[in-house]
Order: structure tokens, then sequence, then C-alpha cells
């Protein structure tokens, strides 16, 4: 508002509805109130607003991601691309709202990269990969991140997943039950490239040699190497003598 500083509203608002817009008043050159000019504030029911997908600073260093009607009642939000190197920087934690589960998020291409200083990054579980093909470059960058949960993450429809973690130099734990080693070769170039800190379940190091998807699995130790951990439960049947039954053992982080 623009040419007065003391506004007498033709309307009011009222428990459960948010300012939208003006009434009476040119948009070619903004809302010139002097004090004979006549002004309607238009009101619109939360409940009525558009559901939308958006991220919002809950401080300084925490970035969430939303889902619902609430955007416009919030002073400023943000488009994940959108969000410049200098906030990218501060950022040192990431939440998901569940509500996320419903929205439609067409590529996490370079999602959450250029961000040094984010060490957790929690609700990924919630991210629908129904429709995600490609997450190359999803966390380049990220050497603060030392651990990250990709359980009920899913990545069976990606098609790329190239530099997914490249740059996480401190990362030492993926957590995740699943195996898209179907990935490696040039759909999965660099996916690991640098993250010399990573440890699978039983015991596997970073390889150079295995940059791509070929260890993106649980770690089953020198059978089956791979970088991640898988913390679920196992059924295991197995005949054995009585002297053999005795000597088998079972490790919680996924071998034999």
């Amino acid at each position: 508002v623009r040419g007065y500083t003391t506004l007498h509203l033709t309307t009011e608002p009222e428990e459960g509805y948010i300012f939208t817009s003006w009434e009476n008043y040119d948009p070619e050159t903004g809302l010139i109130v002097t004090s004979d000019t006549a002004v309607t504030a238009v009101f619109t029911a939360i409940a009525d607003l558009p559901v939308e997908y958006y991220a919002v600073f809950e401080d300084e260093h925490t970035l969430t991601l939303r889902y619902d009607n609430l955007r416009q009642t919030l002073d400023k939000t943000w488009q994940m691309e959108d969000l410049t190197l200098e906030e990218r920087i501060q950022i040192t934690r990431i939440e998901i709202a569940p509500s996320v589960a419903q929205a439609t998020i067409p590529t996490l291409y370079n999602y959450f990269s250029g961000m040094p200083n984010l060490a957790v990054v929690e609700g990924l579980q919630y991210i629908n990969t129904s429709t995600i093909s490609d997450v190359s470059f999803m966390f380049f960058n990220c050497p603060a991140l030392k651990s990250i949960d990709l359980t009920g993450f899913d990545l069976s429809n990606v098609t790329s997943a190239a530099g997914m973690f490249m740059g996480c130099t401190n990362l030492t734990t993926i957590t995740c039950k699943a195996d898209y080693t179907a990935l490696a070769g040039s759909n999965s170039a660099g996916m690991f490239d640098g993250c010399t800190s990573l440890v699978g379940g039983m015991g596997t190091t970073y390889n150079p040699a295995h940059k791509d998807a070929s260890y993106a699995r649980p770690d089953r130790g020198t059978d089956a190497p791979g970088y991640f951990t898988y913390t679920g439960t196992f059924t295991v049947t197995a005949t054995v003598t009585p002297e053999e039954a005795g000597k088998i053992y079972f490790n919680h982080s996924g071998g034999f």
C-alpha cells in the first residue's frame, strides 16, 4: 500500500481466513491510497487455499519440505531450484513432512547439491519416487553428511543416478535394504565418487574401482560386497548337521 500510512479496511478478517488481495485499485500502477480512497481487503478461507509443494526455512539452518495449503499464510517460501548458493550453504538440516508423499515431484536432479554444511536429512521415505527417473547429483558436494537412511526411498524407477553422492567425503553409512546394482554402468557413473569414508554393513570399504552402482546393495562381505548397511530382519532356513549347528552365526548388519 503506497501513499497513505493509515488504512481503514472496509472488511475485517475472521478466524480461519487470511488476506489474499486488494480490490478497488489499478493493478497497473499499484494501490494508491489517499484519505478519501475506499479499498476492500479480500480474505480467503485457509481451507479454500490450494495445496502446494514448497520449501520453507523453519530457522536459519533448517529447511522443511511441505505439501499443504498453508503456503500463502507464510511470509516467504521457496521451490528447491530457486534456492541461492548462499541459502544452500547455510542449511544444516532438512526435514521432509509426511504430507510430501502426496506431492508429485518431477525430478530430484541436483536437489540437495551444494549444501556443504548439510548434516541431517529426515523423511526421505516420504518422497514419492514413483514418477522420478533422475536422482543424479542429488547429494553432490555434501561433505558434512555422515549417514543417510534410504530405507523406504524407492529407486526402482530411477534410470539415472550419476554422481548421486559424489563429493560426500565424510559419508560413512548408507542404510538401505534394496539392491540397485542394475543401475551399474553409465547411468550411475560417479555415483559414489569421492565417498572415501563409506563402509558397508559387513566392512566393505570404498573402492575407487567401484564408483558406480555396482556396489549399490546391502553389504554381504567378500562374496557380495556392497556399500549399504541393512538393519532389517532376515528369515533364514538352513539344513545342518548337529556338529555344524554350533558353528553358524548371524551378523546383525546383514551377513553370515
